[in-house]
C-alpha cells in the first residue's frame, strides 16, 4: 500500500510518498488548482492502493481535499494536534515541511484510516460565495478606512454558515463548539497546579473571529444576551473575556438550533430575564 503525507501551507504543498514503508524523495507543488492536478497525476502513477493524509490547516487544506476526493483518491484529514503528538512519539528532532509530510505519511500507514467526507457541492458553492463576500467586505473596509462594529456584524451569520455548512450534518451543537475551539479546557496537575479553565482554541479560528463582534455588540444592545452576560459576571464570577467567550459559545448553539430546526432567533430561549420568569 502507498501512504502519502502532504504538508499544507498557504502557497506550497510538500508531498512525501511511502511505498511499502520506504520513503521516496519529497516533492513540492503550488497550492493552486494546477498543483492539485499535478499531485493527482503523481498519485495515478503509483501501483496499488494510495491513501493520503493531511492536516486541517484552516482554509488552506480544503480545496486540495475536495480535488483529491473528486478524483476518487482516499483522503484523511486530521487535527494538527494529533500530528504534533504523533511526531513526539516518533521523537522527531527537526520540524521542516519535508519532515512534517513524512510524519503524515507514517501516520497514514500506522493509524486507523478515517476517510474524509466531501461536503455536498451546494455547500462548497456557498462557501465560495461567502469567501467572495468576505474579500469584498474587507476591501470595502480598507477603502473607507473605517471601523463600525454594528455594521461589521451584519454579514457575520454567512461567515459562520460558511464554515459550518461543510461539516457533517449529524454533528451536535457541542461538537460545533469543539470544532470552533470554544470548548473549555481544564488544567490540573497533581495538587500543586490548578489553572482556571479557558477555551481550548483547538479548532477553526475563523468561526471564533466571526462570532466575537456579534457577541460583543449583543452584550451591549440585546437585553436577553446582556442579561446572560451580566449573570455570568455578577453571579458566576467570570471575567469579562470569559463571559464573552461563553456568549460566543451560546450563540453558536443558537445558530445550530436555527439551522437544524429552520427557526428564527428567539431571545427568550437564549436567556430568560428575571422579569420574564415572573410574567
Amino acid at each position: 500500500m502507498n501512504t502519502i503525507g502532504i504538508d499544507v501551507s498557504c502557497k506550497e504543498l510538500v508531498v512525501a510518498v511511502h511505498v511499502e514503508g520506504k520513503c521516496h524523495k519529497a516533492k513540492a507543488f503550488e497550492n493552486a488548482p494546477a498543483g492539485h492536478q499535478a499531485i493527482i497525476e503523481l498519485l495515478a502513477k503509483l501501483k496499488g492502493e494510495a491513501k493520503v493524509c493531511l492536516e486541517a490547516t484552516g482554509i488552506y487544506h480544503f480545496d486540495l481535499a475536495v480535488a483529491l476526493s473528486r478524483a476518487s483518491v482516499q483522503v484523511m484529514v486530521i487535527n494538527p494536534k494529533s500530528a504534533h503528538n504523533f511526531a513526539k512519539v516518533l521523537m522527531k528532532r527537526s520540524k521542516t515541511d519535508v519532515v512534517d509530510a513524512a510524519t503524515l505519511a507514517i501516520y497514514c500507514g500506522r493509524m486507523p484510516f478515517v476517510a474524509w467526507q466531501r461536503p455536498a457541492d451546494e455547500s462548497i458553492g456557498l462557501r465560495a460565495i461567502a469567501r467572495r463576500i468576505a474579500a469584498l467586505t474587507k476591501l470595502k473596509t480598507q477603502t473607507k478606512n473605517q471601523l463600525h462594529a454594528l455594521k461589521a456584524t451584519g454579514d457575520t451569520p454567512i461567515f459562520v454558515v460558511e464554515h459550518t455548512m461543510v461539516l457533517p450534518g449529524d454533528m451536535t451543537a457541542r461538537q460545533w463548539v469543539a470544532h470552533a475551539g470554544l470548548d473549555p479546557r481544564h488544567f490540573e496537575s497533581g495538587s500543586s497546579v490548578a489553572k482556571k479553565p479557558r477555551i481550548s482554541k483547538a479548532g477553526n479560528k475563523y468561526i471564533r473571529q466571526a462570532l466575537y463582534m456579534p457577541a460583543l455588540v449583543a452584550t451591549n444592545h440585546e437585553p436577553n444576551v446582556k442579561g446572560y452576560y451580566r449573570h455570568l459576571i455578577e453571579d458566576n464570577g467570570l471575567k469579562k473575556i470569559q463571559a464573552i467567550c461563553a456568549v460566543m459559545r451560546k450563540l453558536l448553539h443558537a445558530i445550530h438550533g436555527m439551522l437544524n430546526n429552520n427557526s428564527e432567533f428567539d431571545c427568550a430561549c437564549f436567556y430568560t430575564l428575571p422579569d420574564q420568569k415572573t410574567a
